[in-house]
């Protein structure tokens, strides 16, 4: 087992990182028969590249006894997420080059926040080629500055001149206060900050120590001693004023409390249980409210780096459901261009109630009505009896070039307000706007009928 590598340093954030118990490979290959020499090459965000001894003649190689531990150093912790892991199997080979097998990747931000445990699927460019499981462990080694603001203890049983000694219950190290003289409800404020560098499983197994001291001949007794455990005050929010309040071990009505404030609290912490695989995180629950979780997670390994959906735990969201474009945005559409208009135009042609010839000859000022739904519309007229166009489909104007010549069997008019349309004494029909490939192929059958006719 190697042993911690590299230094701690106030100015990069920290992180040990170990590989531990097993890295188990199960290759994929279509030839049963076919073994390899598979070793695994990782390279740790170009900062630490390790591999593991080939294991000769099979296809689900172990290396159980595998075990590597080192700090990792960044300085930029908010941008894990764009740093990864690549773990890449090979097959050695005595003559030639090794072969390559596959490859998966995670992102350090899913090492740090997500589970030990991971069982990810290797591929070859787009092929699956077997599965990786190993186990790792990401803490980040923060160094947390405690800044104790006030403290103030009342209700002590008699009168004494005492001290303030503190610290954290998992150091030797302590520091002290100035004596308060003859008085049973001392107080002390802007007291000394001081430092800790631990891990946030360690802090969740210690406190701050507040022991209330009186001088002696010979050195110094306590008094009583008040803890403030960090599972109970913690804030990832720097420089955010806290309250506590505890009692003196040594007397009960005796209470310790003020305020306090953090400053480099971690916040990186692996989730309990779990294991993470290629659909995402499953089993596993979060250390504490208020540490940060993972979000993204890699499903796929070709050489690229690929984001899944921001969701908890590899929750997969439903598909939102494909809703129908409405049918006015596609008529809008065709109207980009003279040929999709009178595509358009053919399609979905003005529908009109055919009148007689003479009705039509006495219409004066005929008005098409436009409603938003396209059916026939029949309203009564007195004498004479006329039944006048159907709902229209409004559709764009067509070029001034194309207005000038109209079909054969078409004329313009105007209605009483001026407003131009359009006759077709073929049908007997009126609309707004001239349906030139619907009247050419009409006027093409009337001459395929009267072709047919007289032969």
């Amino acid at each position: 087992m190697q042993s911690l590598e590299g230094g701690l340093s106030l100015f990069f954030a920290h992180f040990v990182v170990r590989v531990q118990d097993s890295l188990t490979h199960t290759h994929t290959n279509t030839h049963s028969d076919k073994t390899s020499d598979p070793y695994l090459k990782c390279n740790f965000d170009a900062f630490k590249k390790f591999k593991t001894e080939k294991i000769e003649g099979t296809l689900e190689p172990s290396w159980e006894d595998f075990e590597l531990e080192f700090i990792y150093d960044t300085n930029f912790p908010q941008k894990l997420k764009k740093k990864c892991l690549v773990v890449e199997v090979w097959d050695h080979e005595k003559i030639f080059s090794d072969q390559f097998i596959g490859s998966v990747q995670v992102d350090l931000h899913t090492l740090a926040t997500g589970p030990v445990a991971h069982d990810l699927q290797l591929w070859n460019e787009k092929k699956p080629a077997g599965r990786v499981m190993f186990q790792l462990e990401m803490t980040e080694l923060a160094t947390l500055t405690v800044h104790l603001k006030e403290v103030m203890v009342s209700d002590m049983p008699k009168k004494s001149s005492p001290f303030l000694q503190f610290g954290y219950s998992g150091s030797e190290k302590t520091y002290k206060s100035d004596k308060r003289s003859d008085t049973n409800s001392p107080e002390w404020s802007g007291l000394r900050s001081f430092n800790i560098t631990a891990t946030l499983d360690e802090l969740w197994q210690e406190s701050i120590v507040l022991d209330l001291r009186e001088k002696k001949l010979l050195g110094s007794s306590s008094l009583g001693k008040a803890l403030l455990p960090f599972s109970t005050y913690f804030n990832f929010k720097p420089n955010e004023v806290m309250k506590f309040r505890e009692c003196l071990d040594t007397a009960a009505n005796c209470i310790v409390e003020g305020t306090l404030y953090f400053e480099g609290f971690p916040t990186h912490v692996q989730t309990i249980g779990g294991v993470h695989t290629e659909t995402g995180i499953s089993n596993s629950i979060v250390f504490v409210k208020g540490v940060r979780v993972p979000k993204e997670v890699p499903f796929r390994s070709t050489g690229h780096y690929h984001k899944q959906r921001t969701m908890p735990y590899g929750v997969v969201a439903n598909q939102p459901e494909q809703k129908e474009a409405p049918k006015v945005a596609a008529v809008a559409a065709a109207a980009a261009s003279v040929p999709a208009v009178m595509a358009a135009t053919a399609v979905a042609p003005p529908i009109v109630q055919p009148v007689a010839a003479p009705v039509v000859a006495q219409m004066a000022s005929p008005a098409p009505v436009v409603q938003p739904v396209v059916q026939p519309v029949v309203q009564p007229v007195v004498q004479p009896v006329v039944q006048p166009a159907a709902v229209v489909v409004a559709t764009p104007s067509l070029p001034q070039a194309v207005q000038g010549q109209l079909p054969v069997g078409w004329e313009k008019c105007f209605t009483n307000d001026g407003r131009p349309y359009y006759k077709n004494h073929v049908t007997h029909t009126t609309s707004w706007q001239v349906c030139f490939i619907l009247s050419f192929f009409r006027l093409f059958m009337v001459a395929v009928a009267v072709a047919v006719a007289s032969y």
